[in-house]
């Protein structure tokens, strides 16, 4: 059975050699969360065909959905096409609507090297790029973007609706010491609520303190969880000084 969370994965060596900061999972991320969906893993793949057939093939299986960013341009080394097509079982054939859409981003001036952006695995439904011609595509469970933010911004709201689910309902609580001193009451309330996620992220100023974080779907649940969390993180807080110890 599939996970229901959605799988990210940015591909291109030049995430992975250092050359370039890779702001579209985080972005995708927040976005995906901001209607309501999940994402359950992000991964960074490099341009080797092999890989990326293996593993797009394994997250397909994994998870509801697949998000590519990257590796669909003209030049050698981008391989996203052809690595979805394997992934996917289906042939590369030359898509008439993405060959016009290219044309007629370039005037009509379609050569070889930009013809190869139109092969697409045969079935793909495309995804509109009003900035420069070239679209993504949707195969099966799989999606596919470039890899340039601003065009991936764009095109992934043409989209956004497929992914769209309940939202998050979301609360935090501030505990002014070291985390500690209260992991037992968070394992508590976790068994307490399994269906509520509870973060604990420390901090480190002039004292340790925390923010936990709360987020469910189930609003009822949240505040439940809340309502135990609050008075039982107050008395810890009273019970012990902050210290740069914790």
């Amino acid at each position: 059975m599939k996970k229901s969370a959605i799988a990210i994965a940015v591909i291109g060596d030049e995430i992975l050699n250092g050359t370039t900061r890779d702001d579209n999972s985080y972005w995708l991320t927040q976005r995906l969360v901001e209607i309501g969906a999940e994402v359950g893993i992000v991964v960074v793949l490099p341009d080797d065909m092999d890989v990326l057939e293996r593993r797009l093939r394994e997250l397909c299986r994994e998870y509801s959905a697949v998000i590519t960013t990257g590796g669909i341009g003209p030049t050698h080394d981008d391989l996203t096409r052809e690595a979805v097509a394997r992934a996917c079982r289906r042939p590369l054939a030359l898509n008439a609507d993405a060959e016009a859409m290219i044309a007629a981003s370039h005037k009509g001036e379609l050569t070889e090297v930009r013809r190869r952006m139109a092969m697409l695995p045969e079935g793909c439904e495309l995804i509109g790029n009003t900035q420069t011609g070239a679209p993504g595509f949707h195969v099966d469970n799989i999606y596919v973007f470039p890899g340039i933010p601003g065009l991936l911004h764009e095109m992934f709201e043409q989209v956004a609706e497929n992914f769209r689910g309940s939202v998050f309902h979301k609360d935090s609580i501030e505990v002014s010491v070291g985390e500690s001193r209260f992991a037992d009451v968070l394992e508590e309330a976790q068994k307490k609520w399994p269906d509520v996620s509870i973060g604990s992220y420390p901090k480190l100023d002039n004292w340790a303190w925390v923010e936990v974080r709360i987020r469910s779907r189930d609003l009822e649940k949240l505040k439940e969880c809340c309502s135990w969390l609050r008075p039982r993180l107050k008395e810890v807080e009273e019970k012990n000084k902050p210290s740069r110890e914790d």
